[in-house]
């Protein structure tokens, strides 16, 4: 019984049909079940979140803004900590980062193209991170920047 209710996230994943966000702003994109709640992101960043349906603590968004609004990550320099360790299937290298918290926990994307600072992140509640780790992994995969995010 205990087996079935930790997988019970993933298996609700693979049931859903997928969309994608597109910000025409930033020119990126991103996939998202199409049952999860879109949602404003807080602050004055450009971008959307997704709330998981009935788990409210698990979401992921993405946002962009211009590196001269983010000067401490301007670029992919040694003493920002940002070295590439990640590529997207788009081939974008970035940086993807894992902190697991005492409450929650999350992965985050960072990239930077042309003048622009552009994030993924996926966030759960620590105790169910496990469940979603492969899931934020490929969506932070799918993440794309520029023409070629276009779908026909």
């Amino acid at each position: 019984m205990l087996l079935l209710g930790a997988c019970q996230p993933l298996s609700n994943l693979e049931r859903a049909q997928w969309e994608t966000y597109q910000n025409e702003r930033y020119d990126f994109a991103f996939p998202h079940p199409d049952n999860w709640i879109p949602k404003p992101i807080l602050g004055n960043r450009e971008g959307r979140e997704f709330q998981a349906p009935q788990q409210n603590q698990v979401t992921i968004q993405g946002w962009a803004s211009q590196v001269s609004e983010v000067p401490s990550v301007s670029s992919p320099q040694p003493e920002h900590g940002m070295f590439p360790n990640f590529t997207t299937e788009q081939g974008l290298q970035g940086q993807l980062e894992v902190k697991i918290g005492k409450d929650m926990s999350n992965m985050r994307l960072t990239l930077t193209q042309n003048g622009v600072i552009y994030y993924w992140e996926g966030r759960s509640p620590s105790d169910d991170f496990d469940d979603y780790f492969k899931f934020f992994f490929y969506v932070a995969k799918q993440y794309q920047v520029g023409e070629s995010n276009r779908t026909p």
